[in-house]
C-alpha cells in the first residue's frame, strides 16, 4: 500500500512539472486543456515503457518503478530550474473557462458507459484472457517468463499420455524443440499492453487490470478531438468523437483487455504528430512521430501495415513536395528505427508467435512490402539528387485535385469499388469456407458498426478533400495510412469471422478514420447549405443523430451489461477448495490457466484421449488424482469418483455468431466440480471402511419446483395445511443415493429462534417416508435400493423477520451412509474381482453360487450389477435377470487370465465379459462377448463355433476376417444391425475361425457408417476398400463426408432431414450423438445456406467442444 501510495503521488509531481515545462518551452501555443492531455499521454507511455523494460529484465516491482520515477522527478526538477522556467499560480478557472459543454458530455457518458460495465475477461478461450494472463504474470514475477512447472518437468514421462501441458495461447519450449526438459511454457502475444495491465493489476488487482483499457479509450476520444481540431476544426473534432463514441465496437473494446486501443491511441497521437510536423516542417517532430508509429509493433504484429501508408507518404514528399524532404526522411527514419527494434524484441520474447504469423504469410508479406518501399524511397532520394527534371509534371494527385474531370473518373471508380464490394462481392461465397466467405461478406458486416449513411458521408468527405490539392498535401499522411489499412482489412481481415470478435480487426484505424472522414464530409455540407440557403442547416444535424441513433441501437445487446462479472466470485470459491501443494487435472484449458498463473494453484489440461495412461499413473502411484470438470463420462467403469466439490465457472457474454449481429447475450462457461478418481479395484479394505458412516453431501434447493402437493400432503398427515404454505419452507435434496443404509440428522440454528417446527421425508416419486415434528434435533433412517434421489422439507415458526430467499442457514441437515462395506463393494465389481481372486487361493477359480437370495454372501455376488458393470449390452442383462428367475442354481467363475486355459471350459461356460485382470463367465448359455474371447486367444482368432448362439449375438462394427480352411473372406459389418449368424453363415462353423482386424478401425467404421448413416444401405466389400484407398491418400474423413453428401445417391436418398444428418455425421466423426443445442444449431444453418458441405466443416472444426454454442 505505501508503494502504491508513492507511485500515485510522484506521478502527479511529474505531471506538474512536465506541465510547466510544456507550457513554457514545448507547447506555448497549445490551450491549456491540451496541454493537460499531453502531459497524461506522456505520464502515461513512461509508466508503461518503464514497466515494459523492466519486465524485460525480469524486474518489474512497483517498488523498482517508484525508484526510476523518482530519478526521473529530481532530473526533470532540476532540468526546470536551469531552464529558468517561472513558478507561478494556476487557478482552476483558467482550466476550466472556455470549456467545450458537449465535449464533456460526450467524455463524461463514456466514461460511465466505459468504467460501470466491464468485460472482466476470465475465460481463457480467446485472446483477452491471454493478455491478462501476461499482466498478472509481470506484476507477480516481475517478468514476461512463467514459472517453469516442476511437477510436469519430473513427471512428464508419466504424465504425458494423458495430459496437455501446454494452455490456449502458450507453447510449449520442450515440444517446439527449445529445451530439454518440459515445463517452461512460453506466451503467444506481445507484452506492451499487458506491462499497462500489469501497473492496473499492482495498483487495484483485477479491478485496476480490467480498468486499463478504459483509460485507454479515453485517451482515444481526447487524442482523436485535438488530432481533428488541429487538422479539420472543432465541429469535426466533435462530430468524430461523438460517433467514435457510439460505435458498437469501440465501446466493447473499451470493456475488454484487447490491444487494439493501445494501438488506435499510437496510431492518432503518431498521425497529428506526423501532420503537424509537415505542416510545420519540422523533421525532428517528424522523427519522433515515426518512433512512435514504429513502437506499436512493440504492441501489435500487424501495425507493420501503418508502413505502407507512411513510406508512400515519404515517397510522395521526396519527389514532390521539396519543401517537406527532410520531414518526410525524419518520419520514415523514425518508423524504420522503432519498427527494427519491434521486430527484434518479438523475434527474441515471442518467437513461436512470430514464426507462426511469418510461415501463414502475414507477416512475411507486410515485411517485404515495407522493406520494398523503402528500397523505392532511397531510389526516389537519390534519382532526384542525380536527375533534375520537373517533377510535378507527373503528379498524379495533382492532376487528381486541379482536373475535374480526372478527379471524378477517380473517385467513380473509388465509389463503385466500395459498391462492388458492398453488393457484388458477397454473391462470391461458396458456402464451403467460413473465411473465404467473411472476406467477401467484409464491407456489409463493416456497416453494421459504422451505418450505411457514414459510409455515404466518408466519400463526400473523400470528395471535398481531394476537390483542392492543398488539402490532399495537408492530409495525405493520415490518408495513406487510413485507406491502406483499410483496404487491406476490408479486402480480407485476417480473423474470426464471428461477430462481435471480428469487428477487433478494423477498431485500431478502420473505424476511426471513416469517422473522421465522415465528419469532415457532414461539416462540408452544412458549410455548403449555410452558403447556399440558411434554413436548411438542420439537415446535418439530423444526419448525425441518426447516425448516432443507428449506433447505439448496435449496442443494445451490452450497453448496460457487465460481462463475465460473475465468473471472479466463482474462480475464488473454486480456489479455495483447492491446496497449494496438490496436481489438478482439468477438463477444460478456459479455466486451468487462470487457475495456474492467477490463483496460484498447479492445475494441468486432461487430455480424455490418455484415459488409459491415466488408469496405468494411479496404478503405479497408488494415489488418486485431482480432476475438475463436468464430463466425468470420459472415465470408464474402471475409475471411481468421489464429488469434493460443486461448482461452476459461468458468465454473461454475447453470442458470438457468423454473418449475422450479435445482439444477444448467454451464458458462457462450464461446471467446475472436484472430484477426487481411484481406480475402481485399487480401492482398499481400509478406504472402504472409511467409506461406511462417511458424511453424504445435501443440497439446499432455493427453488421450490416440487413433485408433490405439499399443502394437500400436510393435511393428510397432519390435519392442517398451514405450515408449507407459500414459499417459506426449506427444501433439501440427497442426490442419486447409491444402494445402501443411510441415516438423517437435522438440527435448529441456535441462533435463530424457533417454534413449532416439522418436517416430510419423501421419495422421488412423492411417498412419504418419514415425517413428524422436528424439536430442537431428530434422527431416523432410510435404505435404497438403487439409485434414487430424496427429499426432505423443513419448516417452522421463527422469527418471520429472519424469513430469507435463502433460509439454507435456518437448519442443518446431515446425512451418513451406514451400509457395511461389503454391500458398498457391490458397487463396484472390479473389487469383487479383486476378492474373489483373494479367496482363490485354494484353487484356480472361485465358484459363487446363487442358493439363498437372503444371505449376505449372495447380497455381495448379485449378478445384475456386475452385468451393470460390465455394461456390454442391456439385452444381455435382461436376459440373466430372466435366468436367475428360472433356475434355482447359477454358477458364476471369474478367473485371472493365466490361470487356466480359458478354452477347456467352453463351450459349457460362455465368456460374459472381462476386466483390467480378470475374465468373468457363466455356467448359463448366454450371449457370448467375441471382443472379451478376442482378448483370451494369443493369436486373435475365435473358433465360429463358440459365439454364435441360437438365439441372438451382437456384433461390433468393423472389418472381420473369416478363415475357413485355407480360404478367407472379408466381411465389412454395421454391428448396429446386423447379427453375426447372418453375417457369418457357414455349414461348418467349427471348422471356422473368426478375427477382427483392428487396423485402420477408425476409418473402416466411418465409411461403413456413411453408407448406412448417410446412404440407408449397407456397403459392398469392393466399396469399402475403394474408399480405404482413398483415405490412405490423404483425405480427411470430414472430406469422405462431405463427397458422400455430393453424390448422386446420396441426393436421391429423401429420407435424410436436416436433424438425421446432423446425428449421422456426428455419429460419424465423434461417435456420440449431438446435444439438443447442436442439432438446433447446425438445422438453423443447414436450413439457412442449404448446403450440406459447409455444416460438415463446421460440425469438424467445432468438435466436442462446440464453441459457438
Amino acid at each position: 500500500m505505501t508503494f502504491k501510495l508513492i507511485f500515485i503521488v510522484i506521478n502527479i509531481c511529474i505531471g506538474v512539472l512536465t506541465y510547466m515545462f510544456f507550457e513554457q518551452r514545448l507547447l506555448k501555443n497549445c490551450a491549456d486543456r491540451e496541454i493537460i492531455f499531453w502531459v497524461l499521454f506522456v505520464m502515461f507511455i513512461n509508466d508503461v515503457t518503464m514497466a515494459f523494460i523492466l519486465a524485460l529484465m525480469g524486474r518489474y516491482s512497483l517498488k523498482a518503478m517508484v525508484s526510476i520515477l523518482f530519478a526521473e522527478t529530481m532530473v526533470l526538477f532540476f532540468t526546470i530550474l536551469k531552464s529558468k522556467i517561472k513558478i507561478h499560480r494556476y487557478k482552476i478557472s483558467s482550466f476550466i473557462s472556455g470549456i467545450n459543454v458537449k465535449v464533456g458530455v460526450v467524455l463524461i457518458v463514456a466514461s460511465m458507459l466505459y468504467f460501470l460495465f466491464p468485460t472482466e475477461y476470465l475465460w481463457a478461450r480467446r485472446d483477452p484472457a491471454l493478455y491478462v494472463l501476461n499482466g498478472v504474470n509481470i506484476a507477480k514475477s516481475g517478468g514476461m517468463e512463467f514459472e517453469e512447472n516442476t511437477f510436469i518437468r519430473e513427471n512428464y514421462e508419466e504424465i504425458q499420455n494423458f495430459t496437455d501441458i501446454t494452455y490456449r495461447g502458450f507453447y510449449s519450449d520442450f515440444l517446439e524443440g527449445d529445451e530439454e526438459e518440459p515445463g517452461h511454457l512460453t506466451s503467444q502475444f506481445l507484452h506492451y499492453f499487458s506491462s499497462a495491465l500489469a501497473i492496473g493489476y499492482s495498483l487495484a488487482g483485477l479491478q485496476g487490470l480490467f480498468a486499463v483499457n478504459s483509460v485507454i479509450a479515453l485517451f482515444c476520444l481526447i487524442a482523436v478531438y485535438y488530432f481533428c481540431k488541429q487538422i479539420f476544426n472543432k465541429n469535426v473534432a466533435f462530430l468524430s468523437i461523438l460517433f467514435l463514441a457510439c460505435c458498437p465496437a469501440q465501446l466493447w473494446c473499451a470493456r475488454i483487455p484487447q490491444t487494439e486501443l493501445l494501438y488506435q491511441l499510437f496510431y492518432v497521437v503518431g498521425t497529428y504528430m506526423m501532420c503537424v510536423s509537415l505542416l510545420k516542417e519540422k523533421p525532428v517532430n517528424g522523427f519522433f512521430s515515426g518512433v512512435l508509429i514504429g513502437f506499436i509493433g512493440l504492441n501489435r504484429m500487424d501495425s507493420y501495415v501503418l508502413g505502407i501508408g507512411i513510406f508512400c507518404s515519404a515517397i510522395y514528399f521526396i519527389i514532390f513536395e521539396k519543401t517537406k524532404f527532410r520531414t518526410a526522411i525524419g518520419i520514415s527514419f523514425g518508423y524504420i528505427m522503432s519498427s527494427f527494434i519491434s521486430i527484434i524484441y518479438t523475434y527474441t520474447y515471442s518467437p513461436y508467435y512470430f514464426i507462426e504469423h511469418w510461415d501463414v504469410g502475414v507477416l512475411k508479406l507486410l515485411a517485404y512490402a515495407n522493406v520494398s518501399l523503402v528500397i523505392i524511397e532511397v531510389l526516389a532520394i537519390v534519382m532526384i539528387r542525380l536527375v533534375k527534371v520537373d517533377y510535378n509534371r507527373f503528379n498524379i494527385i495533382r492532376k487528381i485535385a486541379d482536373d475535374g474531370l480526372i478527379r471524378s473518373l477517380f473517385f467513380l471508380i473509388l465509389s463503385l469499388g466500395f459498391v462492388a464490394l458492398y453488393e457484388i462481392r458477397p454473391l462470391l461465397q461458396k458456402g464451403i469456407n467460413v473465411d473465404w466467405d467473411f472476406n467477401q461478406r467484409s464491407f456489409v458486416e463493416f456497416c453494421w458498426y459504422t451505418s450505411i449513411l457514414t459510409i455515404l458521408f466518408f466519400f463526400v468527405g473523400i470528395w471535398k478533400i481531394i476537390c483542392k490539392y492543398s488539402n490532399v498535401s495537408k492530409y495525405f499522411v493520415f490518408l495513406a495510412t487510413g485507406l491502406s489499412s483499410l483496404i487491406i482489412y476490408l479486402y480480407k481481415p485476417a480473423i474470426a469471422p464471428d461477430h462481435i470478435w471480428a469487428s477487433r480487426r478494423w477498431v485500431s484505424v478502420c473505424f476511426v478514420f471513416v469517422f473522421i472522414v465522415a465528419a469532415y464530409g457532414i461539416e462540408e455540407v452544412r458549410k455548403k447549405i449555410d452558403k447556399s440557403s440558411k434554413g436548411y442547416g438542420y439537415i446535418s444535424k439530423m444526419v448525425s443523430v441518426a447516425i448516432c441513433f443507428f449506433l447505439l441501437f448496435q449496442c443494445r445487446g451490452f450497453i448496460f451489461t457487465p460481462m463475465l462479472h460473475e465468473m471472479q466470485g466463482q474462480y475464488e470459491k473454486l480456489a479455495e477448495q483447492l491446496d497449494d501443494d496438490k496436481v489438478y487435472f482439468a477438463e477444460m484449458p478456459h479455466y486451468a490457466s487462470v487457475l495456474q498463473y492467477i490463483y496460484d494453484k498447479n492445475v494441468i489440461v486432461l487430455d480424455e484421449n490418455g484415459i488409459d495412461s491415466l488408469e496405468k499413473y494411479i496404478q503405479d502411484n497408488e494415489q488418486p488424482i485431482y480432476y475438475i470438470g463436468s464430463d466425468v463420462d470420459i472415465f470408464g467403469d474402471e475409475f471411481s469418483l468421489k464429488l469434493l466439490y460443486e461448482g461452476e465457472i459461468r458468465g454473461t457474454y454475447l453470442v458470438q455468431k457468423n454473418a449475422e449481429y450479435a445482439s444477444k447475450t448467454y451464458m458462457v462457461g462450464n461446471a467446475t466440480n472436484l472430484y477426487e478418481v481411484w481406480l475402481s479395484d485399487m480401492d482398499k479394505v481400509e478406504d472402504i471402511t472409511a467409506f461406511s458412516n462417511r458424511n453424504i453431501k445435501v443440497q439446499y434447493l432455493s427453488e421450490k419446483q416440487d413433485l408433490i402437493d405439499l399443502e394437500r400432503l400436510e393435511a393428510d398427515l397432519y390435519g392442517a395445511s398451514t405450515i408449507f404454505s407459500g414459499t417459506k419452507y426449506c427444501k433439501y435434496k440427497i442426490d442419486r443415493a447409491i444402494k445402501g443404509t443411510y441415516e438423517i440428522n437435522i438440527s435448529k440454528n441456535k441462533e435463530v429462534s424457533f417454534g413449532f417446527d416439522k418436517f416430510i421425508f419423501t421419495n422421488d416419486n412423492g411417498e412419504v417416508l418419514h415425517y413428524g415434528d422436528l424439536g430442537n434435533e431428530i434422527q431416523f433412517s432410510f435404505s435404497c435400493s438403487d439409485l434414487a434421489d430424496f427429499y426432505l422439507y423443513v419448516y417452522g415458526s421463527h422469527d418471520s423477520n429472519l424469513i430469507k430467499e435463502d433460509q439454507k442457514d435456518l437448519y442443518r441437515v446431515e446425512c451418513k451412509y451406514l451400509t457395511n462395506q461389503y454391500d458398498f463393494l457391490w458397487e463396484r465389481p472390479k473389487e469383487c474381482a479383486e476378492l474373489a481372486s483373494i479367496i482363490s487361493e485354494y484353487g484356480d477359480t472361485v465358484e459363487i453360487v446363487y442358493e439363498n437370495k437372503e444371505s449376505n454372501f449372495c447380497q455381495f455376488t448379485k449378478m445384475d450389477t456386475l452385468m451393470n458393470y460390465l455394461n456390454r449390452n442391456v439385452e444381455v442383462t435382461k436376459q440373466i435377470e430372466a435366468e436367475e428367475k428360472n433356475n434355482d442354481e447359477l454358477r458364476i467363475l471369474i478367473t485371472e487370465y493365466d490361470a487356466m486355459y480359458i478354452w477347456e471350459l467352453l463351450p459349457q461356460y460362455t465368456i460374459i465379459g472381462a476386466t483390467g485382470n480378470y475374465v468373468v463367465l457363466v455356467s448359463t448359455p448366454l450371449v457370448a462377448d467375441i471382443e472379451a474371447q478376442s482378448l483370451m486367444s494369443k493369436d486373435e482368432w475365435i473358433r465360429l463355433d463358440l459365439f454364435e448362439s441360437e438365439e441372438r449375438d451382437t456384433i461390433s462394427t468393423g472389418r472381420y476376417i473369416l478363415q475357413c480352411g485355407n480360404v478367407e473372406n472379408i466381411y465389412y459389418v454395421d454391428g448396429n444391425s446386423v447379427v453375426s449368424t447372418e453375417v457369418f453363415s457357414v455349414s461348418n462353423p467349427e471348422k471356422c475361425w473368426v478375427k477382427k482386424d483392428m487396423t485402420k478401425l477408425q476409418d473402416v467404421e466411418a465409411i461403413i457408417n456413411c453408407y448406412v448413416l448417410l446412404l440407408g444401405r449397407q456397403p459392398s466389400v469392393a466399396e469399402c476398400e475403394g474408399w480405404q484407398k482413398i483415405l490412405d491418400d490423404g483425405v480427411s474423413i470430414t472430406e469422405m463426408i462431405k463427397m458422400f453428401t455430393g453424390s448422386d445417391e446420396f441426393k436421391r436418398h429423401s429420407s435424410m432431414d436436416a436433424e438425421k444428418f446432423i446425428k449421422a455425421v456426428y455419429q460419424i466423426l465423434y461417435k456420440r450423438k449431438p446435444s439438443q443445442k447442436e442439432i438446433t444449431y447446425y438445422k438453423k444453418s443447414l436450413n439457412k445456406y442449404d448446403n450440406y458441405e459447409i455444416v460438415v466443416d463446421w460440425i469438424a472444426k467445432d468438435g466436442k467442444e462446440n464453441d459457438k454454442l
